[in-house]
């Protein structure tokens, strides 16, 4: 139900953009499933997340984009053999130089700066988690290094900030860009 109500608003916003009803936008899927809009004319790229009751929406005319949110669970009993597992050797050093206090945000806040990058790329997990890097600290959101490749420096990446209980990143295929967040609460959606 979740993602049918997602995918449902998802249509209406990029209806908004396009200047057209929701039902004259036609999509088109990556080699991973990401949606994009048929008509490439109006450049305008997307992407969604949700965890727990929270959805976040991404727009951009610059670039492919990426966004991600996830659920701060702070009792995450495989959280240590999971970082070691998909992250990087730096992130996962990174991490465990921190004071335990702060290791389950700073894994949130790396997990979703490594999914909004694959999603922007339009790999998801498939593009391996471990095969680049992405900063920790809380407001320096940065793709630090793709091994293999010499294109990091043509990303941009934001923290999102104000979701209570929540960390979230959006990555944009741009050398620069800024952010602007529009909170929505579900009575926008009631009828009178």
């Amino acid at each position: 139900m979740k993602s049918v109500l997602t995918r449902g608003i998802l249509r209406q916003l990029l209806a908004c953009y396009c200047h057209t009803g929701p039902t004259a936008l036609q999509f088109t899927y990556g080699p991973h499933g990401k949606p994009a809009l048929s008509d490439t004319s109006l450049r305008l790229h997307f992407n969604a997340s949700h965890s727990s009751n929270v959805v976040a929406f991404a727009f951009t005319r610059v670039g492919e984009i990426g966004v991600d949110i996830e659920l701060i669970r702070h009792a995450m009993p495989r959280q240590h053999e999971i970082a070691e597992k998909h992250f990087s050797p730096g992130e996962f050093n990174q991490l465990q130089s921190l004071l335990e206090t702060e290791r389950t945000e700073a894994f949130f806040r790396c997990w979703t700066r490594k999914e909004a990058f694959l999603k922007a790329r339009g790999d998801g997990v498939f593009g391996g988690l471990n095969t680049f890097e992405v900063s920790i600290e809380e407001d320096d959101a940065r793709l630090l290094r793709v091994h293999g490749e010499s294109d990091s420096h043509g990303w941009w990446m934001a923290p999102l900030h104000g979701i209570q209980a929540h960390a979230g990143a959006v990555a944009v295929r741009s050398g620069e860009s800024s952010l602007s967040c529009w909170r929505v609460t579900p009575d926008i959606f009631r009828r009178n």
